[in-house]
């Protein structure tokens, strides 16, 4: 999505950054509709759409369409609701109707887009209005980058009149009896096509995954995907310094990886390295690439992160890097980011990084999970043992708003 965005808005020259329109709109109510309205209202817009922000090289600005998203909530919302609730993670407040908006940007000749597919549901699920606004605006709109934000509170100020006049709600009709936190999540997000997905594997028996953190980051509803399984996955911790999440998956596990006591490694031990990489392109099952440790740090001031030469691709973060005695040495964290380098004539090949094995242990431990370790077996290992160790606990992870 966002590569999507900055390539549309790349070619309109943005000159600086978007801003937000703070200024008192008038709001044209139609005849008989009362404002503001009693019903307990909640809005819920996806995390990736609120966060959604984009670097323009050239002038040198971002683009802030989530903060305009938000902010756009946050007036109208206050100005034609007398309660209403964004569905955050941990929210609890009663409401009484939860609106479920689904935005999409676009651009053309000089006007950013912007179309809001919207839903109302009570507190049972049933649906009982939908719809969908666009507005557009010149991108200088009130000023340097404003059509952004004026984009954005029309559309949102169109949706809830629209709201207001159809169904004309009241607490009467729509009573404040449902809780944020019991909305069943799947009825908000989008199941067509997940948003990002990502590898995990078992870590014991009782069926505890480890992924990266930016697989499961501001995911409201996660899914594993193993054995023709599908089964919904809950975050228990997560960590961004150690880019390391804990899963529930509340499925035991019959084959988890385990630690090599004292997480020593060796300079060109051969490695596996198991992922689901490129979804939507490549077919849904494990890809096994081979390589070896080829250096005990990273990047200059990274600490805890080995580099190793295993093949990596998008969707490959979260997997395992698994010695040649099924041993987990690393979880692979993520990729050389070649770009600017290729523009100094450097072209890097396999540099990947992943999170030591040591400090993947210290955080199972300290969130409640028991890592199992095992002296390191006499002998060589051999990959069949590495790919059955790896295979046997892998699974692919889906994350959907």
């Amino acid at each position: 999505m966002a590569q999507r965005i900055l390539q549309i808005f790349s070619l309109l020259i943005l000159l600086f950054c978007a801003t937000i329109d703070a200024r008192e709109r008038k709001i044209k109510i139609p005849k008989g509709v009362t404002v503001p309205n009693q019903t307990e209202l909640a809005i819920y817009i996806p995390p990736n759409q609120l966060n959604a922000r984009f670097y323009l090289p050239n002038p040198g600005v971002w683009v802030e369409l989530g903060e305009a998203l938000s902010s756009a909530r946050d007036q109208i919302g206050a100005r034609l609701f007398s309660t209403f609730h964004p569905v955050t993670p941990g929210a609890s407040e009663q409401y009484g109707l939860v609106l479920d908006i689904d935005p999409e940007w676009d651009a053309d000749r000089g006007r950013v887009i912007l179309t809001l597919d919207y839903v109302l549901r009570n507190t049972k699920g049933e649906t009982v209005h939908s719809g969908k606004q666009t507005h557009s605006e010149r991108f200088d709109a009130g000023g340097p980058g404003g059509g952004i934000s004026n984009a954005a509170l029309q559309a949102m100020q169109n949706l809830m009149v629209d709201v207001l006049t159809v169904l004309r709600p009241d607490p009467v009709q729509f009573p404040a009896t449902g809780h944020i936190d019991e909305i069943p999540i799947e009825t908000l997000v989008d199941m067509s096509e997940p948003v990002k997905s990502g590898t995990g594997f078992f870590v014991d028996a009782e069926g505890s995954v480890l992924t990266a953190a930016h697989v499961a980051r501001d995911c409201p509803l996660l899914e594993g995907f193993r054995d023709g399984k599908t089964f919904t996955l809950t975050p228990v911790a997560s960590s961004a310094i150690l880019d390391l999440a804990l899963l529930r998956s509340g499925l035991p596990s019959t084959q988890h990886l385990t630690f090599r006591e004292g997480h020593d490694i060796t300079l060109g031990e051969a490695v596996t390295n198991v992922g689901y990489p490129l979804q939507g392109v490549m077919a849904p099952t494990p890809n096994i690439t081979r390589g070896n440790i080829s250096a005990r740090a990273g990047l200059q001031g990274s600490m805890g992160v080995m580099q190793f030469s295993a093949p990596i691709q998008p969707g490959s973060s979260g997997g395992p890097v698994v010695s040649d005695h099924g041993e987990l040495l690393g979880v692979t964290v993520g990729t050389m980011n070649i770009s600017s380098l290729v523009e100094r004539g450097v072209l890097p090949q396999n540099v990947n990084f992943a999170l030591e094995a040591r400090l993947v242990s210290q955080f199972l431990s300290h969130n409640g999970a028991a890592p199992v370790t095992k002296p390191k077996p006499l002998g060589n290992g051999s990959m069949e043992i590495a790919n059955e160790a790896a295979l046997g606990s892998v699974i692919r992870i889906k994350c959907y708003e």
